[in-house]
């Protein structure tokens, strides 16, 4: 069939004037454009009809897929337009090692895991440029999964780059635990681009309905020389009813997110490009309660802006320079707070004989502005913290099938001081059929800067508790192995395992200092006071196994994660590491019936795990099963119909999405 880039949305009920005179008039003023067919393809690991796939976040140049320096998978654009994804989580949840946590009490935002590690762990990047620690603006639970609500849409997506295990040594304190790259489609060299409006409805009518709509434009300005990407989206979703607490009744928060960016890029000369970049992000949410008519809401707004340049300057050498800048600001009712980054990057990459090197220098200056109810009257709300780094990456091409990747990171941090984490990958292609991967990598992560100092108090627990800082919080350090095997068929058949090992040091928590009835003074007025604390040590294991197939008219895919973690010194040892489940298992199948129709089906398998937000406190093994339709009327017209957890499952999970039927439509010119 033909692939339209169908991203999907939820609409119910009108769209914002904006986005519905952009559907109308947007194809009208691009003028004619056919689709094109593009074949699906998600490329996990090396295979010989991926060699196509180029990649830049494993070394920070491009490079083939096959010999990326780590454990690596890349979603095509053209396999993200074959579902109606209603935001990158939703891409990335059957992706090997990630586990997707269920949508928030309070946001409605799902949070990412990446084998083991918590979405503090896991670096955002947006066309390599970072997304910044918005949590530090949030507290009591606001800020989850905020980050990825921050990227783009994904009708605006070229592709996503996604490695699992510490990438600390290129990237920094932030990818302890793995890197998704989202990069984003090139300015277009003729004006095209397409809509989404769709909607989703639950069965269960305590589960709150939501629309959404989406576009993306691009094309030259002047040719060759200049052109603009518009993109932006809207997302609406009623509150759920639910009794998750004990609070029978209680209502979770209506939610809303909007975003529109506008990128600009400039070919100065055939060796130069700037591109200019600005987006802004809006996340409100409201809430009634119904057992006692109390109302309240948030609002988070995020501004993001950003300068690159690009320089071929001879002789085989690349430069590129960033400067980016993100703000986000966090209004609770009277109380406001925000937080300010300031990235500025610079790499070049040069090939040498057998030897592909990056250079690069990396400057980042933070800052936190706190609400008054959170510190002492004496303490300065304003907290600021800067650090610098230098790294280096060499890939020496030992023999045409051997390539061992060494890397290293200075770091210096105005508060932790100087830190050197290694990196040392091989890719071994035995056979043109044949591959193997390996390697040890560190991982390191400063604490946030508001559970670094103990004047600061974040409000815990709905308002019962406090969670306090620590001043003599330490980095927390971890150490991984893996190794890899990749193989391919001649019908078709890829297959590929790895397995994993993590130590773990220092790891950020909290214990209980402080309990009290309410309105204790020892307790601030609140019932108890949790601060944050080193542990001691911890170790994270996991096997990684994949399977794709395309045969005739289908595409078979398979994935099955292992996971165990347990704290091995220190306070709690013997118990887990975290609460993510034991196993998970993806399938996913898509038949071509037609040119114009496919048939697809996902099904997800996860055991029983602990979950502290249920009212038992743990979640039962469970599987969900998702089914749909593609079909293009035309080339610039196609829909999509689906149903979500067909057979109603419920994991007893106050927020857990029931069965829910989604219809979309996109148009593409």
């Amino acid at each position: 069939m033909k692939r339209l880039k169908n991203t999907t949305a939820d609409l119910r009920g009108r769209l914002p004037l904006w986005l519905a005179v952009s559907g109308a008039v947007l194809p009208v003023l691009a003028g004619p454009a056919g689709a094109q067919d593009l074949p699906a393809a998600t490329a996990e690991v090396p295979a010989t009809v991926q060699l196509d796939t180029v990649v830049v976040t494993a070394t920070g140049q491009a490079q083939a897929l096959p010999d990326a320096p780590a454990t690596m998978t890349v979603i095509r654009g053209e396999d993200i337009a074959k579902r109606p994804y209603a935001s990158i989580t939703d891409v990335l949840k059957t992706v090997p090692g990630v586990v997707l946590g269920s949508a928030g009490s309070k946001t409605g935002l799902p949070s990412i895991s990446m084998r083991g590690m918590g979405s503090g762990y896991v670096l955002m990047l947006v066309d390599g440029k970072p997304v910044g620690n918005s949590t530090e603006a949030t507290y009591n639970g606001f800020g989850g999964g905020q980050a990825e609500s921050y990227l783009p849409p994904p009708s605006a997506i070229d592709r996503i780059e996604v490695i699992r295990g510490p990438m600390s040594s290129l990237y920094g304190t932030a990818a302890s635990g793995g890197v998704i790259n989202v990069i984003t489609k090139p300015v277009d060299s003729v004006w095209s681009g397409e809509m989404t409006l769709g909607a989703t409805t639950h069965e269960d009518n305590d589960s709150g309905s939501s629309h959404e709509g989406r576009f993306y434009l691009s094309g030259p300005l002047i040719a060759d020389r200049l052109g603009l990407s518009l993109f932006g989206s809207l997302h609406e979703r009623e509150g759920d009813r639910n009794n998750t607490g004990g609070r029978d009744g209680y209502q979770i928060f209506d939610n809303t997110r909007k975003s529109l960016g506008a990128r600009l890029a400039w070919s100065i000369d055939d060796d130069q490009k700037l591109t200019f970049e600005h987006v802004v992000t809006d996340n409100s949410s409201s809430r009634t309660s119904e057992e006692d008519g109390g109302e309240g809401g948030i609002d988070i707004d995020r501004k993001n802006s950003s300068v690159t340049h690009e320089l071929s300057w001879g002789a085989g050498y690349e430069t590129t320079t960033f400067v980016n800048h993100e703000e986000v600001d966090f209004i609770n009712g009277e109380n406001a707070s925000g937080y300010k980054q300031l990235n500025i990057n610079s790499k070049t990459a040069r090939t040498f004989g057998r030897h592909d090197l990056v250079l690069g220098f990396d400057y980042r200056d933070e800052e936190t502005r706190h609400a008054p109810d959170r510190i002492p009257e004496d303490v300065d709300p304003v907290m600021t913290r800067s650090q610098w780094a230098v790294f280096a990456e060499d890939s020496f091409h030992v023999t045409d099938d051997l390539t061992v990747t060494m890397g290293l990171r200075y770091d210096d941090n105005e508060r932790y001081g100087s830190h050197v984490t290694p990196r040392l990958y091989g890719v071994w292609h035995v056979s043109d059929r044949f591959t193997l991967k390996g390697g040890v990598s560190g991982g390191y992560k400063v604490p946030q800067l508001k559970q670094a100092d103990s004047n600061i108090y974040e409000p815990a627990g709905r308002g019962r508790g406090w969670d306090q800082g620590n001043t003599a919080l330490e980095p927390e350090e971890s150490t991984n192995f893996e190794i890899g095997a990749v193989w391919e068929g001649e019908t078709g058949l890829q297959l590929g395992l790895t397995a994993y090992h993590t130590r773990f040091t220092n790891k950020i928590d909290r214990d209980r200092i402080c309990e009290g009835p309410e309105g204790s003074t020892g307790c601030r007025g609140r019932e108890y006071i949790s601060q944050y604390v080193n542990r001691d040590e911890a170790e994270l294991n996991g096997v990684e196994a994949t399977l794709d197939y395309a045969f005739g008219d289908f595409e078979l895919g398979a994935n099955y994660t292992y996971s165990d973690s347990k704290i091995t010194k220190g306070p709690g040892e013997g118990e887990g590491f975290n609460d993510l489940p034991r196993h998970v298992l993806n399938l996913s199948l898509d038949w071509y019936a037609t040119d114009a129709l496919m048939v697809w089906g996902n099904a997800q398998y996860r055991s029983a795990t602990r979950d502290e937000a249920t009212e038992t406190g743990h979640v039962g093994e469970h599987a969900i099963l998702d089914l749909g339709v593609d079909y293009d009327f035309n080339d610039r017209v196609s829909g999509t119909l689906a149903v979500y957890n067909v057979a109603d499952k419920s994991f007893d999970n106050g927020y857990s999405d029931g069965r829910r039927l989604y219809l979309g439509l996109t148009s593409s010119f």
